[in-house]
C-alpha cells in the first residue's frame, strides 16, 4: 500500500525539497557562478534572492519559537541563488547554508509530478552541488535540517462557498462556532509535522 495519497487534480502550485547545513565558511560570492557553469545545460537562468533564514527543528523541552533569533557574523556578504530550467518550473536555490529543489506550476497547465518523480531529481541536483564542493575544495555539508514543502491553492468555490465554509476543504480546521465575529475575509495556515524517530 502506498503511504502518500493520490489525487486525480491535486492543489499543489509548488512543492520544495531542501536541507540546511552549518554554513560553508569557504563558499563564497565567486562560486555561485562557478556551480552555476557547472548546471547551466540543465538550468539556463539565474536570479539573485535576499538568503533565507536558518530554520531549527528542536526537540523537548526548550524548543525555539519560530521567530527566535539567531545571529551568523561573516565576512562576505550573503545571498542567494536561483537557477531556473527551461520551463522555469524547476529551479534550484543555493546559499551558504542551503540547498533546495522547487517544482511550480509556472503558467498555470503544468501537472504537478508527485514526489517519487521529484525525489530522485533532488538527490541527483545534490549530489552535483556537493561533487561541486568536493572539486572546489569546499568542506562537506554538514547537514541539520531537512525539507519537504508543499505549497497548495484550494479556489474558493470548489469544495466551499465562503471562507466561513473552509472546514469543508481542511480536515484540521473545525467548523465555525456560532459567535459575534463575522466569516473570516482571509485564513492563513501553516502546519508544522514532527516525523517519526525525528
Amino acid at each position: 500500500m502506498n503511504p502518500t495519497p493520490k489525487f486525480g487534480n491535486p492543489p499543489v502550485v509548488e512543492t520544495l525539497l531542501g536541507v540546511q547545513f552549518a554554513p560553508l565558511a569557504s563558499f563564497s560570492l565567486p562560486h555561485f557562478g562557478l556551480f552555476w557553469a557547472d548546471i547551466r545545460g540543465d538550468y539556463p537562468h539565474q536570479e539573485t534572492k535576499p538568503p533565507l533564514g536558518p530554520q531549527f527543528e528542536e526537540f523537548g523541552t526548550g524548543m525555539l519559537s519560530p521567530d527566535a533569533v539567531r545571529v551568523m557574523l561573516l565576512q562576505d556578504p550573503e545571498a542567494r541563488c536561483w537557477f531556473i530550467d527551461s520551463s522555469r518550473s524547476q529551479l534550484i536555490q543555493v546559499q551558504r547554508d542551503r540547498f533546495v529543489r522547487n517544482w511550480r506550476k509556472v503558467t498555470g497547465q503544468e501537472a504537478y509530478p508527485e514526489y517519487e518523480y521529484l525525489k530522485p531529481r533532488f538527490e541527483v541536483d545534490w549530489r552535483r552541488f556537493c561533487d561541486f564542493l568536493v572539486n572546489a575544495g569546499i568542506e562537506t555539508p554538514e547537514v541539520n535540517q531537512c525539507e519537504v514543502t508543499y505549497i497548495n491553492h484550494i479556489p474558493l468555490g470548489i469544495g466551499f462557498e465562503s471562507l466561513g465554509e473552509i472546514h469543508k476543504v481542511l480536515s484540521v480546521v473545525a467548523p465555525p462556532s456560532v459567535g459575534f465575529l463575522p466569516e473570516p475575509e482571509v485564513v492563513t495556515l501553516n502546519n508544522r509535522y514532527l516525523m517519526p524517530d525525528k
